[in-house]
């Protein structure tokens, strides 16, 4: 058996209501010739509300001001922002390695920040030079699954343990000179995560993992863009995305899971709210089903491949031993990945 265990969860340093966040981009969109009233009332009708975003986090300040030539991210290019997301993620691997053992193999997740050497082997270099960092990079919000996977596969060599770090600072890439509806829709979703836990072959507390699965929705490799730019990452989301996921989750889920999935609880990626509510709707699933991801999402946003992982940790403080955990995500491609898991 491969035991997904010993979550650490560490929140960034800033909690920003999601109404302040919205006000704060309105005004810096209107920096950049946008009508700002206009972009705030789109914000609104996108990202307020009941089961929608409640707060983010992040690990910088912009957004408590307007005073746009003092800003830490607003308005600086590519390079800049990746060296303040090799500062930050060092200074948290160096956190999260204080009290604890280094294993032999530990994968570093992210879609964010991408540094080389990565600041995760260039810590760990120095503190455990035996350690093989293993980076997987720039798969979206499905990145946890595919971790698994590649974790599964180091403890089938014989290794003892593996770390996975998810390190992700989404507010990174905010691109307030953009305005299609596809960045607006994007700046009302996401903020930072950052989470690390570990897969065992020994028994304990955590989750099994009975079986993973992935597949491409068909005709639908379009629907998900990600762009290099030099501000940041350029997203392009379709508004038909939550149609083609309802339409493909009902037989997906199927293969994944053979039993009753009445009988289990759902760990759902929260690509925004009507992604929890069209598989909700597909499945006939109830609300105490996918309470878990409606938290997270409500309290965090989209942290990206850090936020199924996030709603693992809440699980396991709530469900008992034998309680089947089918867990769902979606990325480019369109692709859909799955984790079969078992509290333990």
């Amino acid at each position: 058996m491969v035991r997904i265990c010993d979550f650490k969860v560490e929140r960034p340093p800033f909690c920003i209501a999601q109404v302040d966040v919205l006000k704060w981009l309105a005004a810096a969109h209107g920096l950049h010739g946008a009508d700002e009233e206009a972009v705030y009332a789109t914000f609104v009708k996108l990202g307020l509300g009941e089961k929608k975003v409640q707060k983010r986090y992040t690990f910088y300040q912009d957004c408590e001001h307007r005073n746009w030539d003092e800003m830490e991210i607003h308005g600086k290019d590519m390079g800049a922002r990746m060296r303040y997301f090799d500062e930050k993620i060092s200074g948290y691997v160096k956190r999260l390695y204080i009290d604890s053992e280094i294993p032999e193999d530990v994968i570093q997740v992210s879609c964010t920040g991408y540094v080389a050497p990565s600041p995760v082997q260039r810590i760990l270099a120095k503190k455990s030079p035996y350690t093989v960092v293993t980076n997987a990079y720039h798969m979206g919000c499905y990145a946890a699954v595919p971790a698994l996977r590649m974790g599964s596969g180091f403890l089938a060599c014989g290794k003892e343990r593996v770390d996975v770090i998810h390190t992700e600072l989404c507010t990174l890439h905010m691109g307030t000179h953009e305005h299609e509806i596809s960045q607006l829709v994007a700046e009302t979703l996401f903020g930072d995560g950052l989470i690390k836990y570990s897969l065992s072959p020994e028994s304990g507390p955590g989750f099994e993992i009975v079986s993973l699965r992935e597949e491409l929705i068909p005709n639908t490799v379009d629907f998900m863009r990600w762009q290099m730019e030099n501000w940041g990452m350029r997203m392009f989301l379709a508004l038909e995305i939550p149609l083609a996921i309802r339409r493909g989750i009902k037989g997906f889920v199927s293969r994944l899971y053979p039993g009753d999935i009445k009988k289990a609880v759902f760990a759902l990626h929260p690509g925004g709210p009507r992604i929890i509510d069209q598989i909700a709707r597909a499945l006939d699933l109830s609300e105490e089903q996918i309470m878990h991801s409606r938290k997270v999402f409500e309290s965090c946003g989209n942290m990206s491949s850090a936020t199924v992982p996030h709603i693992w940790a809440e699980m396991e403080k709530d469900l008992e031993p034998g309680t089947d955990v089918i867990s769902l995500a979606f990325g480019p491609g369109l692709t859909i990945v799955g984790a079969h898991l078992r509290c333990c």
